[in-house]
């Protein structure tokens, strides 16, 4: 699994949490302020090193705020009344090494203006096929060859204008795509009639997930 490196961390944590990390910062240096104040009293040569001294005391307060805000990587916990354990690790998805899943919804859809594109399927299409025809070919060719069917329904968008896409698949139906030596696993999760957003129950997301399991 490849993590992201402290820096990267450590940037993405300033970011999500600016004034967390101010405040932090502000606390950590009256801290370290009324801890050392008393104990420099014993040292007068380090006491005219003034510039030295805030300075120091400013990196410590940067330390200290800084790994109050760094996002974990992973986090690991037991299932309840199992023995599962699940570990989520959080990262750059496409970096990592292996097989990759990727929910859908039940149409495969590649049309920007249906899927979001801060969602992992639109990032998918944004990297790797700038083209969505590509994507709509490769998910099709794949159905095709493992013979799922598909229904042809009449889909509008909510203004009433046809939309392109109009096979719907059951939920749990996986389509694989091969790339770049990786192997993409698409699998229709949540249902999406009119073009706009996607729904899923919790039995949705059991029926999906035994699907791409299958």
């Amino acid at each position: 699994m490849n993590k992201p490196r402290l820096l990267n961390r450590l940037l993405l944590g300033i970011k999500n949490y600016p004034w967390k990390f101010l405040i932090g910062v502000f606390i950590a240096y009256s801290v370290i302020w009324t801890i050392l104040e008393p104990l420099l009293a014993f040292f007068p040569d380090f006491q005219s090193g003034g510039i030295f001294k805030y300075t120091l005391m400013v990196l410590l307060s940067i330390v200290v705020a800084a790994s109050r805000i760094i996002p974990e990587t992973e986090v690991s916990f037991h299932l309840p009344g199992t023995n599962t354990n699940i570990q989520i690790f959080f990262g750059d998805l496409f970096a990592q090494e292996g097989d990759i899943a990727i929910a859908a919804n039940e149409f495969f859809d590649s049309d920007m203006e249906v899927i979001k594109e801060f969602s992992l399927h639109g990032k998918f299409i944004q990297k790797y096929m700038p083209e969505p025809e590509a994507f709509t070919r490769q998910v099709d060719e794949s159905l095709a060859r493992n013979n799922i069917r598909s229904r042809k329904v009449k889909r509008t968008d909510v203004r009433g204008n046809l939309l392109s896409r109009n096979q719907r698949y059951d939920i749990g139906t996986t389509a694989m795509i091969n790339l770049e030596g990786k192997r993409f696993f698409f699998f229709a999760l949540t249902r999406n009639p009119n073009g706009k957003g996607g729904e899923a129950n919790a039995a949705d997301l059991w029926q999906s997930l035994t699907g791409l399991w299958q």
